[in-house]
């Protein structure tokens, strides 16, 4: 079955509703969600279209261990397809950590 993203504005419908579910049903989600864009660069364009990298950049501090696994994972597919400098600036923030 083919999935295709027709409204990238849902994607961040999806978050929203994430956030409101358990982390099991996330864990779901975003493994169905990666293997979804891995097939498609439709799916990627439509993911690069609403910022999805810098979303989920802001989400994964505040997630559980498994989860921001899943995210990880997540953003090397989006990255390898599109990356925005604003977007590298805030990862490599992130890795740069706390002093």
């Amino acid at each position: 079955v083919n999935f295709i993203i027709k409204e990238p504005d849902s994607i961040l419908h999806m978050l929203e509703l994430l956030d409101n579910c358990s982390t099991t049903l996330q864990a779901e989600i975003w493994s169905m969600f990666n293997a979804i864009l891995r097939k498609s660069t439709r799916n990627l364009q439509a993911c690069t279209e609403v910022h999805l990298i810098e979303k989920i950049l802001q989400k994964l501090p505040n997630t559980d261990d498994m989860i921001a696994d899943l995210l990880v994972d997540l953003l090397g597919v989006l990255a390898s397809y599109s990356i925005t400098v604003k977007e590298l600036k805030i990862l490599f923030g992130m890795l740069k950590g706390d002093k």
